[in-house]
């Protein structure tokens, strides 16, 4: 049985969660907050917080999975680069997609005390593939991320820090959604920045 309390807060997230579904439709919609919706919600990681996510970046449970990148090739496939791909392993072996975790990840994993997290995180990667010769890494940004001069800053201090070349960097622009306050001619004038920098 819930406390009183508890079930209202409950009672708010569900709410919540399917008035956000709602407004996701295309207008004049409701959505019920069935089992089935509610299954949906926590595969989709409606449910997971920011304590939850900072509890398993600090016991080292997210890790990156590196996908290869071939160049065709009439004869063989070349490798010439990887795609840095996040993925939280859970303590049971449960791998957790993006997917499940996205919504709350970036905001917990770029504040400032994570910094070292995510340069050995980082540097891990570009250890395990320099035996390959000079192959790239690319790794996913967010237009809103790349759209911050700050951010940027901070992207280009930390990749630089690393033992790595910049040339062995590449910034790729991820499928999130841009916000309601998105400026193009921001994320345009940021991108330049990290080009003359030597991030591919």
């Amino acid at each position: 049985h819930l406390n009183p309390e508890h079930a209202i807060a409950q009672a708010l997230t569900e709410a919540d969660l399917a008035l956000t579904n709602a407004k996701r439709s295309e207008g004049n919609q409701y959505t019920h907050f069935t089992t089935e919706f509610e299954e949906e919600m926590i595969r989709s990681g409606a449910y997971i917080t920011d304590v939850q996510i900072e509890a398993a970046l600090r016991a080292q449970e997210f890790k990156y999975f590196v996908q290869p990148i071939h160049r065709a090739n009439l004869n063989s496939p070349i490798v010439e680069g990887f795609e840095a791909l996040i993925r939280w392993v859970k303590p049971d072996g449960q791998l957790l997609l993006p997917g499940a975790f996205a919504k709350n990840f970036d905001t917990v994993f770029f504040k400032p005390e994570y910094r070292d997290k995510r340069q050995s995180m980082r540097q891990a990667v570009f250890d395990a593939v320099k035996s390959l010769g000079p192959v790239y890494v690319s790794w996913n940004f967010s237009a809103n991320q790349l759209g911050r001069p700050a951010f940027v800053d901070d992207l280009i201090h930390e990749f630089n820090s690393l033992n790595t070349g910049a040339t062995q960097v590449v910034i790729e622009l991820s499928e999130h959604k841009a916000e309601a306050n998105f400026a193009p001619s921001n994320l345009i004038g940021q991108l330049e920045r990290l080009r003359a920098e030597g991030f591919q």
